[in-house]
């Protein structure tokens, strides 16, 4: 299965704000839930679960700024890992696209959604 974080432009929008891929379940659990766990980050430590499950991952208000800070995170430790070993393609960079995305839905208040 494909992971993709995505937001609508607006609460009453199909228009997508944003729509970024996370990766297969296995890049998933690899670089993000697998660090999340390390790190203790909440939200990214458990992504495919909460989108796999019968209500979805849907973050908003101020667990999205959470979310924000998770990323900071994971963003750092992969940036220390990256000298010593190779990271997949663009990878830091859509690291920090999904993080500007969640900056914009903070200041529009809208709601993010994994699946």
């Amino acid at each position: 299965m494909a992971y993709h974080i995505f937001s609508y432009a607006s609460q009453s929008s199909n228009d997508l704000a944003f729509d970024r891929y996370l990766g297969s379940a296995v890049s998933v659990d690899f670089y993000w839930e697998s660090v999340g766990r390390e790190l203790k980050l909440p939200i990214i430590s458990s992504l495919t679960e909460r989108a796999d499950s019968e209500e979805g991952l849907s973050i908003s208000s101020g667990d999205l700024v959470l979310f924000k800070n998770e990323l900071t995170a994971l963003e750092r430790y992969w940036k220390e890992k990256s000298l010593t070993m190779e990271l997949p393609n663009d990878f830091l960079q859509g690291i920090r696209n999904i993080a500007a995305a969640i900056d914009v839905a903070i200041a529009d208040g809208l709601t993010v959604m994994i699946a």
